[in-house]
């Protein structure tokens, strides 16, 4: 009996040394697979003068000449890794129509990480708020809507898709770039500017 006790403490604490390495591991796989959280983008798209309500419900949707191209720095403030993270992005946007328009936006968003896809080759959905300074006010706006305002409100809309084979590096998506006055918030204006956009992504 005295025999057995000893090699029996032995196997206990193999066994105990073995299931602590897998958890280790586990966690190091865990670890891995998380979101990384800083990320740029780039993004491009035509105008659209309609209704966002109408263009989130890809009805009656008119295209114009005006374009942005747009650059992105994003980084995660808060993430649970699995279902949602909480971001903040500033963003530069050059309006293609005129040398000297450009935008700045500063967002914070809420992305949702469990897509229906996610399974198979990751992605996400955000929505995010903030404000918008133009440089100039954009053609699209002076346009269409009879006032508007060099600073505005800013909102984005996106659907992403991860690029299998990247580790979730790299992702492409669709993105609504919307400015306007919030119902009358800003300056009393009504209406706004929206930019149909794809785009893709690098985290790291």
């Amino acid at each position: 009996m005295k025999r057995i006790l000893p090699a029996f403490m032995i196997i206990k604490l193999t066994v105990a040394a073995g299931i602590f390495q897998h958890q280790a591991k586990a966690g190091e796989i865990v670890s891995e697979a998380a979101l990384p959280r800083t990320s740029v983008s780039l993004y491009t798209g035509p105008g659209s003068p309609s209704p966002l309500i109408d263009i989130a419900r890809l009805k009656n949707t008119q295209i114009t000449r005006e374009m942005i191209v747009t650059a992105a720095l994003n980084r995660i403030l808060w993430s649970n890794e699995t279902f949602i993270a909480v971001e903040t992005e500033v963003s530069v946007a050059k309006h293609l129509e005129r040398a000297d328009m450009f935008s700045f936006g500063w967002a914070v968003s809420a992305r949702w990480l469990k897509t229906p896809w996610h399974n198979v080759f990751g992605g996400s959905f955000a929505f995010g708020n903030g404000f918008s300074y133009a440089t100039v006010v954009p053609h699209l706006e002076s346009k269409y809507i009879a006032r508007t305002n060099r600073v505005l409100y800013h909102m984005l809309m996106e659907v992403a898709f991860g690029i299998p084979g990247t580790a979730k590096a790299w992702e492409a998506f669709f993105r609504i770039h919307h400015r306007s006055g919030a119902f009358g918030m800003f300056n009393e204006v009504v209406g706004g500017s929206d930019f149909l956009c794809l785009g893709g992504r690098y985290r790291f």
